[in-house]
């Protein structure tokens, strides 16, 4: 079963930027917490890189740095990321994110009103 989920696209038709990133965290049968990064151009199958990791504090902190990662994107790419879908039932994202608690801090983070409804359902 899913612990955490997020959908992120980066679209910017003027520079041909059309990418797609997908984190998914979940326990398998053996306890071990694996983190699923699904990512590459919309309308390509893309990559999928699966990790098994031993504890939570892992998953948490590769979780954190593959977010914090995306939200350099307008530096790097030149657009920013904007969450399609969150499923974060244990507050993920707070604890990654310590500006995810604010709406200044989701904004900059490019998570905008839809991703908070989602993620208080």
């Amino acid at each position: 079963m899913s612990v955490f989920s997020i959908q992120l696209e980066a679209r910017d038709p003027a520079r041909n930027r059309f990418r797609h990133y997908q984190l998914d965290v979940a326990r398998d049968l053996f306890g071990a917490w694996l983190v699923e990064v699904k990512f590459g151009r919309i309308g390509a199958k893309g990559r999928k890189l699966v990790s098994a990791l031993d504890d939570e504090h892992a998953a948490r902190r590769m979780v954190c740095e593959r977010l914090k990662r995306r939200a350099g994107a307008p530096r790097r790419i030149g657009v920013a990321y904007r969450t399609l879908q969150l499923w974060d039932p244990h507050a993920w994202m707070s604890a990654a994110h310590p500006d995810a608690a604010t709406k200044a801090g989701r904004r900059k983070l490019g998570l905008n009103e839809e991703a908070d409804a989602l993620r208080a359902a």
